[in-house]
């Protein structure tokens, strides 16, 4: 089989996923990033997806040993501090254990051809982005840091290993968040809804906009605290910090989430000039919630996605039709009618 990325975070990773010691890495890291020449790309999607499973298991080996600095020892204390709380935060925890909520990610409706014909692009796929101008530095930079890399190492990936951008939503019934989709429809109409067992293993995620996270300031490289990395979606301990931010009326800066519970995040000193991207007085979502860096949980899918992955389309512009809607219905995707809030 042809060889697949080289990275130093793993060492040499094979076809059959095997990866090095992170230790190794975190003893390079603090020597210096290496400028390394780019690496083949893996010969495959599979290929691809093996290669995005190892990555986000390394970033869980380093995730795990950082968990402590959201200012609790453990999940366990976090959970107490959750249920003294009281029955909002309650409920939102049991949403997040009960996996009562829905992995999305929002397309232009106008780009349904090349979804069904290509799959869930990128920004570095398309050369396109709602974010950025056309030059690759904002985007390179932002993400290279949170997957623990110099700029040329994540330079050397391939394009459709790195991370299309998504969000956390509630399930329709679920009244404690706000419907999240209604606060991001400039990213697209088309809401698609991925099979969770299917991209698991291969999703991240961050409190909040990651992009505006990892600019604030340049962090420690490793990183020195929980939120200076993507964080690996598929352990259920890493997803209870998910409750914090998404509890109504929380609001994450100043530093006390609410009392008293709260999560610490490092950035928070560094916010300067940066602190107005947090001030819920200027972003609040219409039921109350902060939004812009709270009561929104960025995912990151890493590696190629298609419609293969997708559960259900929930559109909230023009309905499906002709060859599209036949697609969908071949593939069995469910359609709903998002127009009315999705609920």
């Amino acid at each position: 089989m042809a060889a697949v990325l080289i990275c130093a975070q793993f060492g040499a990773l094979s076809a059959a996923g095997k990866s090095g010691s992170v230790s190794d890495f975190i003893s390079q890291a603090k020597a210096g990033p290496a400028a390394e020449a780019a690496r083949p790309a893996p010969a495959n999607a599979d290929a691809v997806k093996d290669y995005a499973r190892a990555f986000v298991s390394g970033q869980e080996k380093v995730f795990s040993g950082l968990y402590h600095t959201c200012g609790y020892g453990s999940e366990a204390e976090l959970v107490r501090a959750i249920n003294e709380q009281g029955a909002a935060a309650r409920s939102v925890l049991e949403m997040i254990s009960g996996e009562k909520y829905e992995l999305s990610i929002l397309v232009p409706e106008k780009h349904r051809d090349s979804v069904a014909k290509k799959g869930f692009l990128n920004w570095h796929q398309t050369g396109t982005s709602s974010t950025d101008d056309g030059s690759t530095s904002i985007r390179i930079k932002g993400e290279s840091l949170f997957t623990l890399r110099s700029i040329e190492e994540y330079k050397g990936t391939d394009p459709s290993f790195r991370p299309k951008y998504g969000f956390l939503n509630a399930r329709p019934g679920q009244v404690l968040k706000p419907h999240m989709v209604d606060e991001l429809l400039r990213y697209g109409e088309d809401n698609f809804i991925f099979k969770t067992d299917r991209v698991r293993d291969r999703t991240t995620f961050t409190i909040g906009d990651s992009l505006t996270e990892a600019l604030i300031k340049p962090y420690p490289y490793p990183p020195a605290d929980w939120n200076h990395l993507f964080i690996p979606f598929a352990p259920a301990e890493n997803r209870t910090l998910m409750v914090p931010p998404l509890v109504p009326g929380s609001k994450r800066h100043p530093v006390p989430v609410f009392q008293p519970l709260r999560l610490k995040y490092s950035s928070e000193e560094a916010l300067g000039n940066y602190k107005f991207w947090f001030d819920p007085d200027q972003y609040h979502s219409p039921t109350g919630n902060c939004f812009f860096g709270s009561c929104y949980i960025e995912l990151q899918y890493w590696g190629p996605v298609d419609l293969d992955d997708v559960e259900i389309l929930e559109f909230h512009g023009t309905p499906p039709s002709g060859a599209f809607l036949a697609e969908l219905t071949r593939r069995g995707i469910a359609i709903r009618d998002g127009r009315g809030g999705g609920k």
